[in-house]
């Protein structure tokens, strides 16, 4: 009985220890398949597959309508596995001129035994294309990516460009604020391999992610404004700058330099002379826009109106230096200080510059963001204001005419530009509008200013600057700036003398706003061409008040 018992104790046992292990092995399958099967499919994929990086995921930089600036357009790659595609292959002459590569480019790419390589399709051939993607030829695959940067990328040297090899960021807002825009996560391909380890026909995508979050640069350009500048900058100007701004928010609109770059190819761009230059954030001789600040010190003080008479005589000595009006037409003779502006008489603001003194000068020219960097979020240059002892005696006269140590950047010249047109306002410039997250959300705001500005002159100074800066487009220097279409504008001219540029003994500006009456936009132009402010610059200046004027509205949206 005992004994029959102990049996069937056994048995209940055995059965109980059977459904145990049966549990813990299911468990443990279930474990596998359900918790690390995926680890266990990636490991099973990595053994059986060439992984190849297709494209980093990094954040976009955008205009103020959300608008990308970069991955605007997508392009097919073909990646050519030599130890697979022999190039003897008769295909290979197809091959190069899909790619745009000479074959014995090509060839000698091959002996440097890579285990891939990697070019863009410039030549489709949708045949070709499809026979590759179907395997049809082993070595060759088709890949598909957004391209960062493109023949139609705007806003170049604003945005800067990455390394092409390890996508470090080398300049602009892309190294200015990599530590948002940066990701570790990239998109993968796959090219599957058999025992052999040749590539079997198919490819596998994959997102390989992290958990660090990324976001979005937006700016404060427009992408239209934006596109106008840059459109007729390349159709007059082959070396030159501008920006253009909100005169009531101080926001930049637009910012662009001549020559370009190809953000793809930055080895052709080193040795292209200035083409990496963002000419409005350089400092240069402003030449006779420096006149606005002399004249403002004037009108401030009560000592200067646009009715008051002034006899030019053609020249003005200062301690035995000589500086004259206009070389070619002599002295203005009688004229009033409005007309002296339009016609932008040297000695006039060089007798304005003696009676008023250089230390009012350079403290008004500080107080209107000469001397300084900018805040905008980008390095931009400080430029220079003389010393006392620079601007004493006959120094004085390069001063009154932005000549020999004055020097100042665009952006400085439309800062200036902004607080007349803003009726002595001040609104500090900005750049970077807003860091936004992956689902549009506005993470923090970057430009916001003082609320009303800073009155940096008095209104009825900033009234009278205007009225004069309307004397120089109707009848003065910049009468070919004057836009009817835009509502009339306002401006003032600058013709430099330059030394070092082989290329040019003097530049020419134009700086002004418009609508006049009610002034929207500053617009400021520098051309480093042998060319006078009244005429290249200006030029461009009207083309872009007319355009901006004319078209913005009916612009598409790209």
């Amino acid at each position: 009985m005992n004994k029959r018992f102990s049996t069937r104790k056994r048995v209940i046992f055995l059965g109980i220890f059977i459904t145990i292990l049966l549990f813990a092995l299911t468990a443990k399958l279930a474990y596998i398949q359900i918790i690390l099967g995926k680890t266990y499919s990636q490991k099973a994929l990595e053994q059986r597959a060439l992984p190849i990086t297709i494209s980093r995921v990094r954040g976009d930089i955008l205009d103020r309508n959300k608008i990308p600036l970069t991955r605007r357009s997508q392009s097919s790659f073909l990646l050519i596995f030599p130890s697979y595609f022999n190039y003897n292959n008769p295909l290979f002459d197809t091959i190069s001129e899909m790619i745009g590569v000479e074959n014995e480019n090509i060839s000698n790419i091959f002996r440097q035994n890579k285990p891939y390589m990697e070019y863009e399709i410039i030549n489709p051939n949708p045949e070709v294309e499809r026979q590759i993607e179907q395997g049809q030829y082993p070595g060759l695959m088709i890949t598909r990516k957004t391209k960062r940067y493109d023949d139609t990328s705007i806003a170049r040297h604003l945005i800067g460009y990455l390394n092409k090899s390890d996508y470090s960021p080398q300049a602009g807002i892309e190294k200015e604020y990599d530590k948002f825009l940066h990701s570790d996560d990239a998109l993968m391909v796959y090219t599957i391999t058999d025992a052999k380890n040749r590539i079997l026909p198919g490819t596998a995508y994959k997102l390989q992610k992290t958990t660090q979050p990324y976001y979005n640069i937006q700016l404060t350009i427009d992408y239209y404004i934006q596109k106008i500048l840059e459109d007729v900058l390349d159709r007059h100007a082959e070396r030159a700058g501008g920006v253009i701004v909100d005169v009531q928010t101080g926001e930049i609109l637009a910012l662009a330099s001549r020559p370009n770059f190809d953000q793809n190819n930055i080895q052709q761009a080193v040795n292209n002379r200035d083409s990496l230059w963002a000419v409005p954030m350089k400092a240069f001789s402003p030449g006779s826009l420096f006149k606005i600040v002399v004249a403002a010190v004037g009108i401030e003080q009560g000592l200067y109106n646009g009715d008051m008479a002034y006899h030019c005589n053609g020249e003005i000595s200062i301690n035995g230096v000589r500086y004259r009006c206009h070389p070619t037409i002599g002295g203005l003779g009688d004229i009033s200080m409005r007309e002296a502006f339009a016609y932008s008489c040297n000695d006039a603001f060089i007798a304005m510059a003696q009676n008023i003194g250089g230390k009012a000068i350079i403290d008004m020219a500080y107080e209107m963001g000469f001397g300084h960097s900018i805040e905008i979020g980008l390095d931009n240059e400080p430029g220079n204001l003389p010393t006392e002892d620079q601007y004493a005696g006959a120094g004085i006269g390069n001063l009154a005419l932005g000549q020999d140590k004055v020097e100042t950047t665009p952006l400085q010249i439309a800062q200036m530009m902004t607080i007349i047109a803003n009726n002595g306002i001040k609104k500090d410039l900005s750049l970077i509008k807003a860091i936004i997250d992956q689902a549009g959300k506005t993470v923090k705001t970057l430009n916001e200013r003082l609320e009303g500005g800073q009155r940096v002159i008095d209104y009825n100074t900033a009234q009278e600057l205007k009225s004069w800066m309307l004397e120089v487009t109707k009848y003065g220097t910049g009468k070919k700036a004057y836009s009817q279409k835009a509502g009339g504008s306002a401006g003032k001219t600058g013709t430099p003398q330059i030394s070092g540029d082989p290329e040019a003994k003097y530049y020419g500006w134009f700086a002004g706003f418009f609508p006049q009456s009610n002034p929207e936009y500053v617009v400021v132009i520098l051309v480093r061409q042998e060319s006078e402010g009244g005429d290249k610059a200006a030029k461009i200046f009207k083309e872009i008040a007319d355009e901006i004027s004319s078209h913005i509205k009916n612009l598409v949206l790209p």
